[in-house]
């Protein structure tokens, strides 16, 4: 008898030994990792100053990445544009002509622009006064009217939406939008 109590409790003090050593070895390596990731982010973050100085000035031989990012579609557009435009830039002066500069550097720059509206060349469902109209986008990304539907937006929170702007607005072509249109007022 006292020879299966000494035995039970040997089993369970090796068995809570095992496991509370697999428990504080698992968080010991959850700490681990998450430092990691913030040597990581801090490294990032090192890199990417570095990489912008005030001495950086932009040349002829400077290749420019333009990413202009469409906030109501949330679309991204990204292209390489022409340098001669931009010589003898700098950091400072670019951020005064609106951009933000992701990097900079004598070989290549990477410029991010937001425009406050959706993608160009797209149809949108949208509001005129307090009805449903359907817009088109320029190449600039500038609406313009295509139709007033006449068509009152049935709930103020549809017409909150319609305002504020979402991919869900956003269409290849008039059909789809009118589509949409159909939904809203079924």
């Amino acid at each position: 008898m006292f020879k299966r109590k000494y035995f039970l409790i040997a089993i369970l003090f090796i068995t809570f030994s095992i496991v509370t050593f697999m428990i504080s070895y698992n968080l010991s390596m959850k700490k681990i990792n998450n430092n990691n990731i913030e040597i990581k982010e801090v490294n990032t973050t090192e890199n990417n100053s570095s990489e912008i100085t005030l001495g950086d000035v932009i040349s002829p031989d400077t290749k420019i990445t333009l990413k202009t990012y469409y906030k109501k579609s949330g679309d991204m557009d990204v292209k390489e544009i022409d340098a001669s435009k931009y010589l003898g830039k700098n950091k400072e002066e670019l951020e005064k002509l609106g951009y933000n500069v992701e990097s900079i550097n004598s070989k290549e720059v990477i410029l991010v622009k937001t425009i406050d509206s959706y993608a160009p060349n797209k149809y949108i469902l949208g509001v005129k006064d307090k009805c449903f109209a359907i817009y088109r986008t320029d190449e600039n990304a500038n609406l313009i009217i295509e139709e007033e539907t006449g068509i009152e937006v049935p709930t103020e929170e549809d017409h909150k939406l319609l305002l504020k702007g979402s991919k869900d607005f956003q269409f290849k072509t008039k059909e789809e939008v009118e589509e949409k249109l159909g939904e809203f007022i079924s």
